[in-house]
């Protein structure tokens, strides 16, 4: 079965969040670490209490500007320079492959040369490598079947 894909603005932002951010597993280690630094500091009298606070604030309130502001601008400009992203795509799959075409372009992708995928409620996204892939937003599943039936041929993948 074919399926159209039509990337929006705020596709490429969601992709750009979910390709930012780590791990769970990851991210609590950050944080814990950060946290127990800071804390650790200020137990041992080495950083005042406001100067612990202050660190701890930057730290969220960074992550804040980053994701609420950083990556939805710069998402947004990849959108408005990349115009192929405007462009309409088909795509289909085997047990083998991925496929796209749009009216400029086709390609295909072994599963096997895939190195993970990682997903959110509105997105999946195709590793080929640590920087580069492929976003498949959910919308673009009529049914949810479709939606795991693709999901079925990444099984195999690393979860990213």
């Amino acid at each position: 079965m074919t399926h159209t894909l039509t990337v929006t603005e705020e596709d490429v932002v969601c992709a750009q969040r979910l390709h930012a951010t780590p791990s769970a597993s990851l991210s609590v280690l950050l944080v814990a670490g950060a946290v127990i630094v800071v804390v650790g500091a200020y137990a041992e009298g080495r950083l005042p209490a406001g100067a612990a606070i202050g660190a701890l604030a930057g730290m969220f309130g960074w992550l804040a500007i980053l994701f609420l502001i950083i990556i939805p601008y710069r998402a947004k400009r990849i959108y408005r320079q990349q115009k192929n992203l405007h462009l309409k795509h088909r795509f289909w799959w085997d047990r083998e492959m991925v496929f796209f075409r749009s009216e400029d372009s086709e390609g295909k992708i072994r599963w096997s040369d895939l190195t993970k995928v990682k997903e959110n409620r509105k997105m999946l996204l195709l590793y080929h490598s640590d920087t580069l892939f492929n976003m498949v937003p959910k919308h673009c599943f009529a049914e949810h079947e479709d939606l795991e039936a693709f999901k079925s041929c990444l099984s195999a993948l690393r979860k990213g």
